[in-house]
C-alpha cells in the first residue's frame, strides 16, 4: 500500500519543528520489558552474544538509580515509550529507494543536498532504523567501511564483539544501560591502517512518532595511522575547558581528566581526537569574560538560548543544543555550574613547620571550617598577606573598624591567639598574628602574594552558606559599588578587583553557585 501524503505541522519558532503522519511496517508494544528486548533482537536476527548483552544491560538498567548529575529526569515514564518502530522493510542503496514520505522529511533537513556538496559518506536514520546509507566509491575502494550498525554487526561480527560498549560501558549509568538494552540503528565505521579520509562522514537521525525513543549506537574504529572526520564538531586550540584541577586549554586535556559538563557534574574524558577542518569556523565572544574568544566548528552543538525579540528580555530560559553556525548576536550561551557540595565542619591540614635540621617536619592541624572561617578567608584574599613564614597580617583603612574587630575575633577564634594591632600609619591599621601554623596554612591553601592567591578545590565544593560568607569578607575588603547615571540609563554594579586570574575565576564560579551572574573584565 502506497504511503499517504505527509501531514505536516510546523513549529513557527523552529525550522525543523515539524512532524509527519506515522507510517511503519512494525511497531513494538509500548513499554520496556525482557520480552520487548528479545523481540528487537529476534527481528534483527542477531547472534546469541548480542541478545545476552542486551539482557544483561536491561538487568543493569533496573538496578541502577536515576542519574542526579543533570536535569531532573524522575518524571520520565519508561513504560510509556515505544522502544522500537520499523518505518520500512528495506534500506535504500540510492536516494530513490527511500520511501517518498521519509525522503521528503530528509530533503527538508538538507539530505541529499549535504551529500552532494561535500560529504564522503552519509547515513539517515528514521525512527529506529537506518533507511539510507551511502559511501563514495573511491573511499570504498580504499577499504573504508561505512554501514548502519546492524549491517556492521551482520558483516563484521567479530570486530563489533571486540569493541562494542568499550568506550561507554553498559554499566556506566542507568541511561547507558537502557541504550545498550534497546539500541537500534546508528553507524558502523571502519578505517583501515594508513587510510586518510579527508571528506567527512555524517549521520542524520530523525524521530517522528510521538512517545518514540530513538537509541542509535555508533561504533568508529580507526586503525593505526588512519584518520576520519565523523561530523560532530570540535574546538580550536586554546579553548578553555573547566576541569577538576582548574581551567585548561583544550590541547592540554588528557584521557582520564574530569571535565565539567553542562549537567553541572564532572565527567571523565574517554577519548581525544585531533583533526584538520576545512569547513565553517565560528568565533564566539561573550559578555562574562573579556579574555575569552572561542573558535569552534560551525556544526558543533552549543548549549544555548536563542534571544527573543530585541525590545524585551527573555522570558523563556530553557537551553537547547544549537549548532554554532546558527547562533547570532544577542543569543545566550549557557555556562556550566559545578553544583557538587562536599561539606565538612572541620578539616585536618598537614603543615610543614620544621626548619634548620628538620626542614620537612609536619604537624596535623585541625581547624573548624565553618562560615566564620570562610569569611576570614575572604578578608585574607582582599587585605591579607603572609610575612616571612611566621606572620599573618591584615591591613584595613582606619575607618573600617567593624572589619578590623571582626578579623581580630576570627583569628583568636580559630587559632587561639589574639593578633597585635599596630597604630595608624598613612590611614591604615594593621593586624599581625604571630603564628607559624596560621601563616603557613594560609600560604599553603590560599597562596602568598596578591598575584598568586587562589582557592583550593575543597573550598570550591563547600556549602553555599559558607561560600556566601567568603564573598562577604572578600567584598568588604576589595569590593565597590557603582551607581552612575549615563545618557542611556543607570549603571549599577558590584565589583571586586584582583590581579590574580585564578582568584577572579574562583570568585566568579562561587557566585554562579550562588545563582549570581558575574563577569570577568580585564
Amino acid at each position: 500500500m502506497a504511503p499517504t501524503a505527509a501531514e505536516q505541522v510546523f513549529d513557527k519558532d523552529y525550522k525543523y519543528g515539524f512532524h509527519d503522519k506515522e507510517e511503519y511496517v512494525f511497531k513494538a508494544k509500548r513499554g520496556l520489558s525482557k520480552e520487548i528486548v528479545e523481540e528487537i533482537s529476534k527481528i534483527k536476527n542477531e547472534p546469541e552474544w548480542m541478545l545476552k548483552f542486551r539482557l544483561k544491560s536491561l538487568e543493569e538498567f533496573y538496578k541502577r538509580p536515576m542519574p542526579k548529575w543533570g536535569a531532573d529526569l524522575d518524571t520520565i515514564d519508561f513504560d510509556n515509550i515505544f522502544y522500537y518502530l520499523k518505518p520500512t522493510d528495506r534500506q535504500g542503496d540510492t536516494w530513490e529507494d527511500v520511501p517518498e514520505y521519509i525522503k521528503n522529511t530528509f530533503d527538508k533537513l538538507g539530505i541529499p543536498e549535504a551529500e552532494r556538496k561535500f560529504l564522503g559518506g552519509v547515513g539517515a536514520q528514521y525512527e529506529s532504523e537506518v533507511v539510507y546509507h551511502k559511501i563514495r566509491d573511491d573511499l570504498a575502494k580504499q577499504g573504508v567501511v561505512f554501514l548502519d550498525m546492524d549491517g556492521g554487526l551482520r558483516e563484521y561480527p567479530e570486530i563489533v564483539k571486540k569493541y562494542f560498549g568499550t568506550v561507554i560501558p553498559y554499566n556506566d549509568n542507568k541511561l547507558a544501560a537502557l541504550n545498550s538494552a534497546v539500541w537500534s540503528g546508528g553507524s558502523f565505521v571502519y578505517i583501515p591502517a594508513g587510510v586518510k579520509v579527508d571528506l567527512p562522514l555524517q549521520a542524520y537521525f530523525r524521530i517522528n512518532a510521538q512517545n518514540m525513543g530513538q537509541f542509535e549506537r555508533t561504533l568508529i574504529i580507526a586503525e593505526p595511522g588512519s584518520s576520519v572526520h565523523y561530523v560532530e564538531g570540535c574546538f580550536e586550540k586554546g579553548a578553555p575547558i573547566i576541569t577538576v584541577a582548574g581551567t585548561k586549554k583544550i590541547e592540554e586535556i588528557k584521557e582520564g581528566d574530569a571535565v565539567l559538563t553542562h549537567t553541572g557534574r564532572y565527567r571523565k574524558v574517554y577519548k581525544l581526537q585531533k583533526r584538520k577542518h576545512s569547513g565553517t569556523m565560528c568565533t564566539i565572544s561573550y559578555v562574562g569574560d573579556s579574555r575569552q574568544r572561542i573558535r569552534i566548528t560551525g556544526g558543533h552543538p552549543v548549549f544555548a538560548v536563542k534571544k527573543q525579540k530585541a525590545e524585551y528580555k527573555n522570558t523563556a530560559w530553557n537551553p537547547n543544543w544549537i549548532e554554532a553556525a546558527q547562533l547570532g548576536e544577542g543569543d545566550y550561551v549557557a555556562i556550566p555550574i559545578n553544583r557538587t557540595i562536599i561539606s565538612q565542619d572541620e578539616r585536618f591540614f598537614a603543615i610543614k613547620i620544621g626548619r634548620g635540621r628538620h626542614p620537612s617536619k609536619e604537624i596535623q592541624f585541625k581547624i573548624v571550617t565553618d562560615k566564620d572561617f570562610f569569611r576570614l578567608v575572604g578578608y585574607y584574599m582582599a587585605e591579607g598577606s603572609v610575612m616571612g613564614e611566621n606572620y599573618l597580617t591584615f591591613t584595613f583603612n582606619k575607618n573600617e573598624r567593624e572589619y578590623i574587630d571582626d578579623v581580630a575575633q576570627l583569628l583568636e577564634m580559630h587559632f587561639g591567639k589574639a593578633p597585635l594591632e599596630y597604630k595608624e600609619y598613612k590611614n591604615g591599621i594593621s593586624l599581625v598574628l604571630c603564628s607559624t601554623v596560621a601563616a603557613r596554612l594560609f600560604k599553603q591553601e590560599f597562596g602568598k602574594g596578591a598575584k598568586n592567591k587562589s582557592l583550593p578545590r575543597w573550598f570550591m565544593l563547600e556549602g553555599l552558606e559558607k561560600q556566601s560568607e567568603f564573598i562577604k569578607g572578600y567584598w568588604r575588603g576589595d569590593g565597590s559599588f557603582i551607581d552612575k547615571k549615563y545618557g542611556w540609563g543607570n549603571k549599577r554594579m558590584f565589583r571586586i578587583n584582583t590581579i590574580s586570574e585564578l582568584l577572579a575565576e574562583n570568585a566568579r564560579d562561587i557566585l554562579l553557585r550562588l545563582d549570581i551572574f558575574a563577569s570577568i573584565n580585564v
